[in-house]
């Protein structure tokens, strides 16, 4: 019987990493081919090598982004499950508003763009599309790298308080059915 077997903790939080990894990788790859098939020309600034560069830096986006959205949909369906929509759209617009406008024409407000990764990655992508000055790439893609070391170590303790939460909830229900059978 397969399915009476326990999933040990480790292997559970290694199946989650691993699967959400080859996720935004997959995911990367075809967001990355369709500005191919559209004829993107991406060989100005690395070569034949831009577009493997256009799609780790992509993949890189992807997995930042992604394990954030994953921390929110795990805290919120344990605390407020009704506002995961109203967090979505609040992330997409605070990420997407101050990546396309100069940071002259915004208000200081939006000077917390330095610091996401949908800007950087904008950055990195004018950088490999248009060849444009390459002296901050390293610092935008650490600034990537960063959001992907913290968001996933974060990532891990909120898997870990999901389990436990949901276990008690689970263990409570079985205590509240075998309370009305007897």
């Amino acid at each position: 019987m397969v399915g009476a077997k326990r999933v040990r903790r480790g292997h559970y939080m290694a199946y989650r990493f691993i699967s959400s990894f080859i996720t935004y990788f997959w995911f990367s790859l075809i967001y990355s081919l369709m500005s191919l098939a559209f004829q993107i020309e991406m060989t100005r600034a690395y070569g034949h090598a831009g577009f493997m560069v256009y799609w780790m830096t992509n993949w890189m986006t992807m997995t930042a982004v992604g394990t954030v959205i994953e921390i929110a949909a795990l805290m919120l369906t344990l605390y407020f499950p009704t506002l995961l929509g109203f967090w979505l759209i609040f992330w997409v617009i605070s990420n997407v508003s101050p990546t396309y406008t100069p940071m002259t024409l915004t208000a200081n407000l939006y000077r917390y763009r330095y610091s996401f990764p949908s800007y950087n990655a904008y950055e990195c992508t004018k950088m490999i599309l248009f060849n444009t000055h390459k002296g901050h790439i390293g610092w935008c893609y650490g600034i990537i790298a960063a959001w992907i070391i913290v968001m996933n170590i974060i990532l891990y303790f909120c898997i870990d308080l999901f389990i436990k939460k949901m276990s008690r909830k689970a263990q409570q229900a079985a205590m509240r059915t075998d309370e009305k059978k007897g």
